[in-house]
């Protein structure tokens, strides 16, 4: 696996822990304004 992907696969992984954790409304949707 390269470096590349990996980091990738990383991001996707952070974001989609973002979008659950505004569902379960344990982070501020302001969060994404940060970003």
């Amino acid at each position: 696996m390269s470096r590349g992907s990996f980091f990738k696969g990383l991001i996707i992984i952070l974001l989609g822990l973002i979008l659950l954790a505004n569902n379960f409304q344990i982070l501020p949707w302001s969060v994404w304004y940060e970003l």
